[in-house]
């Protein structure tokens, strides 16, 4: 890294419990009407893009991202927030109904590997914090289908993603955004702050069990910013 961590946020990352995907799925949608839009890969300044699950061969992934026009804004704005020598890496944003729905089978079979003593209510439990079920109306949509999720990392000058202590998508404990805090001070650490508060800043929310996970617009980011409705429908295909 060729930047000094002398620059990293003193603010720590808040403990959050577990959400409450009941009530998130009865926040109201009231549709703005904002476009969603497909991302140019020219000229994203310090927007480094890597389409992370068409390189896994993901069904339903593509080399393309797609993405509330609104929600681009606020990624660049979150990008000029970060320490010189380290890049925002936008890895996913909107998902397809054919992506997510893989993404729930990889994720049920990762998890019943390294869990294979859980009882399959606690397997569901432990999905739960890390992928939402994919769905076909507008008004309960997975997050990513709506366009206003985004998951994102640091990397260096040379487009390398940086350690924030766990691989991404990993369904661990130290996955937890704040995991890190009851630690002793280090890299790791530190840059899950950067992160955090570079994006926090610029608008969005993050989900707890996911340090690369943010939303802006839809209705986890209204559950999460007490906001009384979400802005954007589920999208299932283009």
């Amino acid at each position: 890294m060729t930047t000094s961590l002398h620059f990293h946020s003193n603010r720590k990352i808040p403990q959050h419990d577990t959400v409450n995907w009941d009530q998130i799925q009865r926040t109201p949608i009231q549709d703005n009407h904002n476009a969603l839009i497909k991302i140019d890969q020219h000229n994203q300044g310090n927007l480094i893009l890597h389409p992370y699950y068409f390189y896994q061969q993901m069904t339903g992934a593509s080399t393309d991202f797609y993405i509330r026009e609104e929600v681009l804004e606020k990624l660049h704005l979150a990008s000029k927030n970060l320490p010189q020598g380290i890049h925002l890496m936008l890895l996913d944003s909107w998902r397809p109904y054919t992506l997510q729905a893989a993404l729930v089978e990889s994720f049920n079979a990762e998890i019943s590997q390294r869990y294979p003593n859980c009882s399959a209510l606690e397997k569901q439990k432990i999905l739960s914090l890390f992928v939402s079920a994919p769905s076909l109306d507008p008004q309960q949509p997975s997050p990513h289908m709506t366009g206003g999720s985004v998951d994102v990392t640091l990397c260096d000058d040379n487009g390398n993603p940086l350690d924030l202590g766990t691989a991404f998508d990993s369904p661990v404990e130290q996955s937890w955004t704040a995991a890190l805090e009851i630690t002793a001070e280090h890299s790791a650490q530190q840059l899950r702050r950067i992160l955090y508060w570079a994006m926090i800043d610029a608008g969005f929310s993050n989900l707890p069990s996911e340090w690369w996970h943010f939303d802006f617009g839809n209705q986890l980011w209204a559950y999460f910013k007490q906001q009384p409705h979400a802005h954007y429908l589920g999208i299932a295909a283009l």
